[in-house]
């Protein structure tokens, strides 16, 4: 993206579509389970509600909380208890852009995304599994 392009994205009507986070929680429940299916694994499943939640039977559940200008990804244990690590999508309108903010890490820097697409979702989701899974591994 040129600097001209990125200036004028600055004056955009900015807004966090729910569609595109359905889509990518519906493409990881459907992934997922899968990928269960292909290794035989039963008694795990994920559903959603593709809008609130992803719930791994007996294993996680990401709950996602809206507000006007923010989404949170949460990541919760099989015992319900809330995850280290959390990740804050927010509009950023002086920018033009998008901030994914990582809570309780040592990324103090958030990063800047000009668009939101079904993959940026999908990395979220993999980095709230991933930066947990490190912190128990750290523990």
């Amino acid at each position: 993206m040129n600097w001209k392009e990125e200036l004028v994205l600055q004056f955009r009507n900015m807004t966090i579509d729910k569609t595109i986070i359905s889509k990518a929680m519906q493409n990881f429940v459907d992934v997922f389970n899968k990928n269960l299916d292909k290794y035989n694994i039963k008694n795990i499943r994920a559903i959603t509600d593709l809008n609130e939640y992803i719930d791994i039977k007996f294993y996680k559940k990401v709950c996602i909380k809206y507000t006007d200008n923010n989404v949170t990804f949460i990541l919760f244990n099989k015992d319900g208890i809330e995850q280290n690590i959390s990740i804050k999508l927010s509009i950023a309108k002086k920018v033009g852009g998008y901030f994914l903010q990582y809570i309780n890490t040592e990324e103090r820097n958030p990063k800047l995304k000009a668009f939101i697409d079904e993959n940026i979702i999908d990395g979220i989701l993999q980095d709230l599994f991933e930066l947990n899974e490190e912190v128990i591994s750290i523990k």
